[in-house]
């Protein structure tokens, strides 16, 4: 990235299984695994940077959990998936707008969309944000349920957005306290560091 690109403060975020949403389903073997716009050597170089390891694959956080109608190695590929698609391209921006001295507010999303029957997705996937952020429990299409830590999140989540829209930054939501307590843990800082490596090396194909 040459640094060309509008210089002003930034709110930004992926979610923590957006694997599970771009990942190619029906992934048995290594070899099928390389369906890429990689080319056959770069893919291979990716396969050897992502460990084919169960518990630590896309979505994260399941353990040793697998789903076999969707492949047997859908959690590896997920993972690389997750980063190649959504993950990288965040983190690139984020440290590229570091770099020229603005005001970056990078996220993580980590809390499911509502599930309401056993064919809903695995996972904290792509768009699973989005009714909290409009805050809108009420609509038919995407609705957070009655769990009252949900409700309270989404209050949160929207307050924050407002926030960076009239004020640049999210932090001036007016509330005294935003660690709630929700399925997957607490809201926490974390370095931006995780899965470096094989960030690290898509983002020298994409240069």
């Amino acid at each position: 990235m040459q640094d060309r690109f509008v210089r002003v403060p930034i709110l930004l975020g992926t979610n923590t299984d957006e694997g599970a949403s771009f990942g190619t389903t029906g992934t048995d073997t290594e070899e099928s695994s390389k369906r890429s716009v990689l080319s056959r050597s770069q893919a291979t170089h990716l396969l050897s940077i992502y460990p084919d390891t169960i518990s630590l694959g896309c979505p994260y956080g399941w353990g040793n959990t697998t789903w076999p109608q969707l492949g047997l190695m859908y959690k590896w590929y997920a993972s690389i998936a997750d980063d190649l698609t959504m993950v990288t391209p965040r983190r690139m921006l984020a440290q590229a707008m570091s770099r020229v001295g603005k005001q970056v507010f990078s996220c993580q999303w980590d809390v499911a969309a509502l599930n309401t029957n056993t064919s809903s997705p695995i996972g904290v996937q792509h768009l699973a944000e989005i009714p909290f952020i409009f805050a809108n429990p009420v609509q038919n299409i995407t609705a957070l349920g009655s769990d009252p830590a949900r409700l309270e999140l989404g209050q949160m989540a929207a307050r924050m957005w407002v926030s960076f829209v009239t004020d640049l930054a999210p932090n001036g939501h007016g509330a005294s306290n935003f660690v709630f307590l929700l399925p997957r843990g607490e809201s926490y800082v974390e370095p931006d560091t995780y899965r470096a490596a094989g960030m690290d090396f898509i983002n020298r194909i994409v240069r």
